[in-house]
C-alpha cells in the first residue's frame, strides 16, 4: 500500500512540476516586463526560474548583467543632467559640460539596453520551447502484471 501511495505522490508531482507555465514577456514604456501564471516576475526570478535549462539560464545571467549595467549607467547620466536642468531652474549658469557627459552616459546604455533585452527574450524563448517539448514527453500508463495493477511513467 506504501508503495501504491508513493507511486501516486511521484506521478503527480511529476506532471505537476512538467505542466508548468510559460514566461511570457511584454513591452511596456520600453522595459521588459516578465509574467508567470499572470503574475509580475523580476529579473532575480527569472534568473531562477531558468536554472532548469542551461542555455536560456546563461542567456538570462547576461541579461540580468546588462540590465545591472544599464540602470547603472542611467542613473548617472539622469542624475547629471538632473543637476544641470536643477542649477537653470534655480538661477544659476546651468551646466551644460555636465549635462553632455550625462547624455553620453544614457548614449552608452542604450545598445547595453538593447543587447539585454535580446538576451531574455531569447533566453525565454528557449525555456519556454524546451518546457513545451519535455511537457509532451511524460506518459503515465496503468498497467497490469500477475502480481497486480500498477503505474508506468515514461519520460
Amino acid at each position: 500500500m506504501k508503495e501504491i501511495l508513493l507511486t501516486t505522490v511521484l506521478a503527480l508531482t511529476t506532471l505537476t512540476a512538467s505542466l508548468a507555465q510559460n514566461i511570457h514577456i511584454k513591452k511596456d514604456f520600453g522595459l521588459n516586463q516578465y509574467t508567470l501564471n499572470g503574475k509580475r516576475v523580476g529579473m532575480k526570478e527569472m534568473v531562477k526560474l531558468t536554472i532548469i535549462d542551461r542555455e536560456a539560464h546563461n542567456l538570462m545571467k547576461k541579461a540580468k548583467k546588462g540590465h545591472v549595467w544599464t540602470q547603472i549607467l542611467t542613473g548617472i547620466g539622469g542624475g547629471m543632467i538632473g543637476v544641470s536642468i536643477g542649477a537653470s531652474a534655480a538661477g544659476n549658469d546651468p551646466q551644460w559640460d555636465l549635462a553632455l557627459v550625462g547624455v553620453g552616459f544614457i548614449a552608452i546604455a542604450i545598445p547595453i539596453a538593447s543587447r539585454t533585452n535580446k538576451n531574455a527574450r531569447e533566453a525565454i524563448g528557449i525555456y519556454n520551447s524546451n518546457l513545451m517539448e519535455n511537457q509532451y514527453r511524460l506518459g503515465l500508463k496503468l498497467i497490469g502484471s500477475p502480481n497486480g495493477v500498477g503505474v508506468a511513467m515514461t519520460f
